[in-house]
This record gives C-alpha cells, sequence and structure tokens, in this order.
C-alpha cells in the first residue's frame, strides 16, 4: 500500500526517528535515550545483538515504523494518495532577475609594511 515517511537522525546519532503517514494514519517511530541523556552516541553499539558503527533513522527506527505500519495502517486506510496539483508539478519556473546583483564593497586594508631591521645587540641579551 502507498505510504509517506522521513527520516532523521540528530548530531551524533543519539536520536534518530521515522516520521510517515498513509491516507488514513499518520505515525512516528523513534530510537534515543528514553531518560533524555543526549550524550550517549548511537556509534559503535550493541542493540538486541547487533552491532552498528553508526545508527541512521532507516536503522532501528525504519523497521519499528514499518512493521507498526503494516500491522495497523490497512485498519485506517491504505488508499492511493491522491495527485498534486498541477502547478505543482508541471507549473512555470518562478522568473530569473536579467540584472545582476549588485556588487558588494569591501573595505580596503592596507599592505603590512616591513619594520626596520633591529640594531645588532651587545651580547649581554639586552637587545
Amino acid at each position: 500500500f502507498p505510504i509517506s515517511g522521513k527520516t532523521g537522525t540528530s548530531n551524533n546519532n543519539e536520536s534518530t526517528w521515522v516520521v510517515g503517514h498513509t491516507t488514513g494514519l499518520a505515525t512516528a517511530a523513534w530510537y534515543g535515550d528514553p531518560l533524555g541523556d543526549q550524550h550517549r552516541p548511537g556509534q559503535n553499539v550493541t542493540i538486541n545483538g547487533k552491532f552498528y558503527t553508526s545508527i541512521d533513522g532507516y536503522q532501528i527506527a525504519g523497521p519499528m515504523f514499518a512493521k507498526y505500519m503494516l500491522q495497523v495502517a490497512p485498519g485506517y486506510g491504505t488508499n492511493p494518495f491522491p495527485a498534486p496539483p498541477t502547478n505543482m508539478v508541471s507549473g512555470t519556473p518562478a522568473a530569473t532577475p536579467k540584472t545582476p546583483a549588485a556588487p558588494t564593497t569591501q573595505a580596503t586594508v592596507p599592505a603590512p609594511q616591513p619594520s626596520a631591521p633591529a640594531a645588532p645587540g651587545n651580547g649581554d641579551k639586552k637587545g
């Protein structure tokens, strides 16, 4: 049946998720620390006996989402999605301005000038 979904992954793979819908049901699946510890990266971890170098939305949350939707969505409606409005699919592209953008001005910074060489010291380490 037709289904739409989008995955997501937080920084360091600490949380991953899938959000999706059919014509009759919308749901989400999430993987992360239930206590909210966002300093526990989802990298180099073993989950249910399987080792993951890193976790993305489709690896754990994805199968949870798919299993749930396969079992529950048929009871809520799995009709085909309606066709999008034609102007979204075959509309006219937005006009591009023919004049280039005004150039930005940048401050001119003078080049550094070399300083005069220091006078030789007399060996007393005081210059």
